[in-house]
């Protein structure tokens, strides 16, 4: 690097660092106002003990109630029929593997 470019780029450089030196001194000097500034006291936080961690849960009913039953089992218990119909299918189609393959 020559000297006229070494020169230059000091000016560049020079010009930079005094804009970041007045940055850094107006940000020690805010700093400073904020640290010696009185804070005002944070209201305390307080817990008060009941005894019970969680509410009273609610009373139950005196009928028991049944759970209602999903859609499959519903339809299922609708037609039975249907459902025996494709066991004997399934048995048949079992037998006719079975005896194909002997």
């Amino acid at each position: 690097m020559s000297q006229p470019e070494a020169r230059a780029w000091w000016a560049d450089v020079e010009d930079l660092r005094e804009r970041i030196e007045l940055r850094r001194e107006t940000e020690q000097r805010t700093q400073a106002a904020v640290s010696t500034a009185p804070r005002a006291a944070a209201p305390r936080r307080t817990v008060q003990i009941t005894g019970r961690p969680v509410s009273a849960p609610a009373p139950r009913p005196l009928v028991a109630s049944r759970p209602r039953p999903t859609r499959a089992m519903d339809a299922a218990t609708r037609r039975p029929d249907r459902i025996a119909g494709w066991a004997a299918l399934l048995g048949l189609v079992l037998v006719l593997v079975s005896t194909a393959t002997h």
